[in-house]
């Protein structure tokens, strides 16, 4: 089409690649492109390279975990919280369980230790 930058189109296509496949046919298409598909090939074969994307990989992969492990500690917290709260407003250890989404028997630890806090 007029006007449609073909350049454009290719560097795009280079950044989205996820074949080799695909690098290669950018390469042939596009001159300017050739060079980076050959240093992308060239990179992707240097040790030293390969180490640092397993050692980026492992690192993100233990910021995931830790980020769903504190996610999953922060919902435990808040449904403590509301789990109290209505506790405390004196509604049945059922509801109290269906709406925290705690078991029924942690509600019901939960209302012990609130009914000994009360007595203290």
């Amino acid at each position: 089409p007029e006007g449609f930058n073909l350049d454009l189109y290719y560097f795009l296509r280079f950044l989205t690649a996820t074949t080799w496949k695909e690098l290669k046919m950018i390469a042939e298409k596009s001159p300017t492109l050739k060079a980076a598909v050959a240093r992308v090939e060239e990179l992707n074969l240097d040790p030293r390279t390969i180490e640092r994307a397993a050692l980026h990989t492992m690192a993100e992969q233990a910021y995931q975990a830790e980020f769903k492990q504190e996610r999953s500690k922060g919902e435990r917290d808040k449904a403590l919280e509301v789990a109290s709260k209505l506790l405390r407003a004196k509604s049945t250890l059922d509801f109290v369980a269906e709406i925290s989404g705690l078991s029924l028997e942690e509600v019901q630890d939960l209302a012990a230790e609130i009914n000994a806090e009360q007595r203290a």
